[in-house]
């Protein structure tokens, strides 16, 4: 799944409109839970300025 990308300014500001903690927004954006929570954290963050980084696949030798 892919990550969103936002500074601290847009997290702060979904902080404040969305009423949740930072580890629950920080669990959200890396896409560790898909909760409706999760995924109203993750629109509102790219809606105000957040990217999508999208997963790589790494290969080791």
């Amino acid at each position: 799944m892919a990550k969103v990308l936002a500074d601290t300014a847009i997290r702060k500001k979904v902080k404040e409109i969305l009423r949740c903690s930072d580890k629950t927004i920080s669990q959200a954006l890396n896409c560790r839970i898909d909760t409706e929570l999760a995924r109203k954290i993750r629109a509102m963050a790219i809606k105000l300025g957040g990217s999508v980084k999208k997963e790589e696949r790494v290969i080791t030798i």
